[in-house]
């Protein structure tokens, strides 16, 4: 389990909860920064 973990920090700069108009934003803005994320949500 730990292990996965680890692979994430070393993958992902950044993690966005929510899908909402707040976390699309921020995935924009991760976006156009050139900045490796994940977005984490329920829905699109």
């Amino acid at each position: 389990m730990f292990e996965n973990t680890i692979d994430l920090k070393e993958r992902y700069e950044l993690v966005i909860v929510g899908c909402g108009p707040a976390g699309m934003s921020a995935a924009l803005n991760a976006k156009i920064r050139r900045r490796d994320f994940v977005l984490l949500g329920t829905e699109f």
